[in-house]
């Protein structure tokens, strides 16, 4: 009778395991809907290019801490994220994980990197257009500020591919 209820106990203890690990490998990554979902290049740009994160990626900060990093609490309209893996091969960036923020009508960066618009400028510039990209990585480990570049969409309907 005792060798039954401890098979019976080991039963119950394998099922639950591997309950437990079918619910977990089911639980979605953290910001899914914000993670880059496959690769691509940012138009306008000399080959940056996001990939997507690995599902075990765990950001140190989320996308709001990282956002006021990037924009120094300047809220500009029309900004894109993602959480993906930062490639640009010619400035030696090789997969970094990062949150990267791409605002359109966003031509001009201050002299600190942040995304500043146009009319916040003392001379009086020429006017951006939403092909116009200002994009700026932060480090979703560490949320270092490691890449500030522009780029130019023609179609001005370019999106990063999000989300799972």
């Amino acid at each position: 009778m005792r060798k039954l209820a401890y098979l019976g106990l080991v039963a119950g203890l394998v099922l639950t395991a591997a309950g437990l690990w079918g619910w977990l490998r089911r639980v979605p990554p953290s910001y899914a809907a914000l993670r880059q979902a496959k690769e691509e290049t940012i138009p306008g740009t000399w080959g940056v290019i996001l990939e997507p994160p690995p599902a075990d990626l765990e950001p140190s900060l989320g996308p709001a801490k990282a956002f006021d990093i990037a924009a120094a609490g300047d809220t500009p309209e029309k900004v894109t994220r993602s959480l993906a893996l930062v490639r640009d091969e010619g400035n030696g960036i090789e997969g970094r994980p990062a949150w990267v923020f791409i605002a359109r009508d966003l031509c001009f960066l201050s002299n600190k990197g942040e995304l500043v618009a146009s009319s916040r400028r003392p001379v009086e510039p020429e006017r951006c257009t939403d092909k116009n990209l200002a994009i700026e990585a932060i480090d979703a480990k560490t949320g270092e500020p490691f890449m500030v570049t522009s780029g130019y969409d023609e179609t001005e309907r370019w999106a990063t591919a999000t989300g799972v």
